[in-house]
């Protein structure tokens, strides 16, 4: 598994993180082609993987406070099935749209970890 760890910033809820990141996944169902930095393999893998409920395949978990009260820490971990293209969907489409909706601050990364 690879886990990433973000500190939320104020207003972006464990709650409101997995509804964007639901709506995203279930946009990929009605058109994978939207995915135009991905191989046509990759976009095959990603047509496989979202077959899946999103939660299946990219867990939201929170993981205590971040540096105030007001800010919690999440952890993002994808699965061992398809964990490469899930950090590039990931840091290609996920992060950049939840940015463009809570500002470019909504989640700063902390280190990255990997578990095995």
């Amino acid at each position: 598994m690879e886990k990433l760890t973000y500190d939320a910033c104020v207003g972006l809820s464990l709650e409101k993180l997995n509804g964007e990141l639901d709506a995203i996944w279930d946009s990929f169902k009605e058109d994978v082609d939207q995915l135009k930095d991905f191989t046509t393999e990759e976009k095959c893998l990603i047509a496989g993987l979202i077959k899946c409920p999103r939660n299946e395949v990219i867990t939201i978990k929170k993981n205590g406070y971040g540096l105030d009260p007001d800010t919690i820490q999440i952890l993002i971990i994808f699965g061992q099935v398809g964990k490469k293209i899930l950090s590039d969907l990931w840091e290609k489409v996920f992060l950049p749209r939840i940015e463009q909706r809570y500002g470019k601050n909504a989640l700063k990364k902390k280190a990255d970890k990997q578990m095995k």
